[in-house]
């Protein structure tokens, strides 16, 4: 069973119809993922850089370090806890904001 059940048609002119088509291919979303966007308040913005993935990718593998050191430090014993909250904390709010800036769309 469908989840959406109604359906809605609009009529464009070739300029809106050409900047409409222009703003999805620039989303990369599909055109119904776009429209229910702007239905519910958001700006889809422009599909991210190919870098954008390979960014996130590397900060992931630091924080993967983060924790294999954390693992070893406390088998050993020998680590500054604080230290090593705050830089978590840090890799997480860098990671939060470069998915913020650069994938999620923008509130109206």
């Amino acid at each position: 069973m469908r989840k959406r059940t109604y359906r809605a048609r609009v009529w464009l002119d070739d300029q809106e119809y050409r900047a409409y088509r222009s703003a999805v291919k620039q989303s990369g979303l599909t055109q119904e993922t776009f429209l229910r966007q702007l239905i519910t308040g958001y700006v889809p913005r422009p599909a991210p850089p190919m870098d954008y993935h390979r960014m996130i990718r590397e900060l992931n593998s630091i924080g993967n370090n983060l924790n294999q050191i954390a693992a070893v430090a406390n088998s050993n014993g020998y680590i500054n806890i604080e230290e090593y909250r705050k830089a978590v904390a840090y890799l997480r709010r860098v990671l939060s904001e470069i998915q913020t800036a650069i994938a999620l769309p923008e509130r109206r």
